[in-house]
């Protein structure tokens, strides 16, 4: 084991999650996510795309807090206490993602034996990435990885 495995593992350990975040790219939005989650609580491990490093660490740290004192996140319900006044939802990650997605959560996992949700929020005029009004450029940020 490296280094960076020993790292991941003792963050699991001491805070439930370890947190990967990787810019964007010509191709991709930026990608932070969790890995161990699941593992250390049994509720699913989180993504979230097109937002800056500390924000997003921030958010998947919020998550993991509030699921560690028995919150239940559901898809498609919307919350409106992560993000300052701007309401944000969840959509189960299709496993099909997963190789892009979840590299490190997959090595944790030996493969895809777990679940994910992906972190949504709505775009500056409030629409979502699944409605025709939303922003060219931010569904660009909120790539569909739920199936529809």
């Amino acid at each position: 084991m490296d280094e960076e495995e020993e790292k991941a593992l003792q963050n699991i350990e001491k805070n439930g999650c370890h947190i990967i975040h990787m810019p964007a790219n010509d191709d991709y939005p930026s990608i932070t996510y969790s890995l161990g989650i699941e593992k250390s609580s049994g509720r699913p491990e989180i993504v979230v795309t097109g937002m800056d490093k500390d924000s997003a660490h921030f958010l998947i740290n919020e998550y993991n807090a509030r699921i560690k004192d028995g919150e239940i996140f559901e898809e498609d319900k919307f919350y409106a206490d992560f993000l300052d006044e701007v309401d944000i939802t969840f959509k189960t990650v299709d496993k099909k993602h997963y190789d892009h997605y979840f590299d490190w959560t997959q090595w944790l996992y030996d493969g895809f034996d777990f679940d994910a949700l992906h972190l949504i929020w709505p775009d500056i005029d409030g629409a979502w990435p699944w409605e025709k009004k939303a922003n060219k450029e931010y569904r660009k940020l909120m790539p569909r990885l739920y199936p529809f």
